[in-house]
């Protein structure tokens, strides 16, 4: 038993054998072990939004991850924002720590003329943050995806190119099956973007499936298994 053989995730969802053409060796020894559970959120659904002051709004919670490269999605999303006149949303934007200085400056200034709009740089607790909205949009990273699928959220993804396309394959991949919305990067405008946002807001739709979130005991079930050197 080879543990670099295990994968974190489901085929059906994402097949790394199939994307990038793994041989027939390879593929013979290799196993999915689902997801890794994400960490629970420190804060309740109430708590964090009696914090946020979302009141009766739809609460959209919106993140970069890093931030590196996320600043076309955030324009994008706060420049649509900007053309709705509509009170219902609140919109909570973590911008990531690693967003470009002019990026983040372009960003705050957009979201002073709006109403209902937080920016921060960082959440440690953002999980709890994706557990009490009602639409989450972020980028395509492991992490970010099965978080938001696991409190039930059908994210709206931006996938990061240029780049690895492993964030644009993954994303396809649970949009395939029901569990996100997807805007290219390269087709990402206002527009784009806030049709997604709005279709996952009128959709009222459960997820039709779960993830496999016992990622980690698997793995801790095949290295217990492991023969012991002495």
């Amino acid at each position: 038993m080879c543990i670099r053989d295990r994968i974190y995730g489901e085929q059906d969802i994402f097949d790394p054998i199939s994307s990038y053409a793994m041989s027939d060796a390879a593929a013979s020894r290799t196993r999915f072990c689902g997801f890794l559970a994400p960490q629970p959120p420190q804060r309740s659904e109430a708590h964090v939004r009696a914090a946020l002051g979302v009141a009766d709004r739809k609460l959209v919670a919106v993140s970069s991850g890093g931030g590196a490269d996320g600043g076309p999605m955030l324009r994008a999303f706060l420049s649509g924002l900007k053309t709705r006149e509509d009170d219902s949303l609140f919109a909570y934007i973590v911008e990531g720590p690693l967003l470009p200085e002019d990026e983040r400056q372009a960003a705050r200034e957009l979201a002073a003329v709006l109403p209902h709009v937080r920016l921060v740089p960082f959440d440690a607790d953002y999980a709890a943050v994706v557990r009490a909205a009602d639409v989450v949009v972020g980028m395509g990273g492991y992490n970010s995806v099965v978080e938001a699928v696991s409190f039930g959220k059908r994210p709206v993804i931006v996938p990061r190119l240029p780049g690895a396309l492993e964030q644009q394959l993954r994303a396809e991949g649970f949009a395939r099956i029901g569990l996100a919305r997807v805007v290219l990067s390269e087709l990402l405008s206002p527009e784009t973007l806030w049709d997604a946002i709005e279709a996952e807001l009128r959709n009222t739709a459960p997820l039709p499936r779960s993830l496999n979130l016992d990622g980690a005991n698997t793995i801790a079930s095949a290295l217990a298994q492991l023969p012991v050197s002495v």
